[in-house]
């Protein structure tokens, strides 16, 4: 799917939760996740199973690809997590 929308590979963020960890990184909408503590995250499953090595209050880093006009530019986030992880649901 992402060679014809011509997109990175990855988890692509539809909204950030204001005042969540992924806010406070700086996380932005269609911002696409596509590492995380340097592995490859390519789907929910991926990011689920590196979550699931954290507790609340740790930190992960992100790689998420960012649009910039007809680029997508590397930004290296710093998240510190909360209570809350997404399910593999």
């Amino acid at each position: 799917m992402a060679a014809q929308y011509n997109v990175p590979a990855g988890i692509y963020v539809d909204q950030v939760i204001p005042g969540s960890g992924a806010d406070n990184a700086g996380m932005k909408s269609q911002d696409i996740i596509d590492k995380a503590d340097g592995k490859d995250c390519l789907t929910m499953a991926d990011l689920t199973t590196i979550l699931n090595t954290h507790k609340a209050g740790d930190t992960m880093t992100l790689e998420v690809k960012r649009k910039n006009g007809s680029n997508w530019d590397t930004v290296n986030l710093t998240v510190t997590l909360g209570e809350d992880k997404p399910s593999n649901s």
